[in-house]
């Protein structure tokens, strides 16, 4: 058995190890997606390029949980920062966030 089996095996882990690779994959892959489109956010309103890199540094920290086995941390912050990122996104469509800003009234 792999290194990597054992450690999971060890932790009485009931997920499978593809499942557990998926999931650290695709928490990576939101987090590099929000840390490559950081700088841009960042000079366009620097709020959601804060934003970006919070869920960026989440998601690496969720990833590190979810490897070493942690359902409370590690999975709760991946779901955490997924969460996060849809809504986000869905907010970003409907909500104009420049009026926001100048005070104006969200309806």
């Amino acid at each position: 058995m792999g290194t990597m089996n054992r450690s999971i095996d060890e932790k009485s882990y009931p997920i499978s190890s593809v499942v557990l690779w998926v999931a650290i994959a695709l928490i990576l892959a939101t987090g590099i997606i929000h840390f490559m489109e950081a700088p841009e956010n960042l000079s366009e309103a620097p709020y959601k390029g804060v934003l970006f890199l919070l869920n960026g540094i989440g998601a690496l920290i969720a990833a590190i949980g979810i490897y070493r086995g942690s359902r409370s941390w590690g999975w709760g912050l991946g779901a955490l920062v997924a969460a996060g990122a849809v809504a986000g996104y869905i907010m970003s469509r409907t909500v104009d966030w420049s009026r926001l800003a100048r005070g104006a009234a969200i309806l």
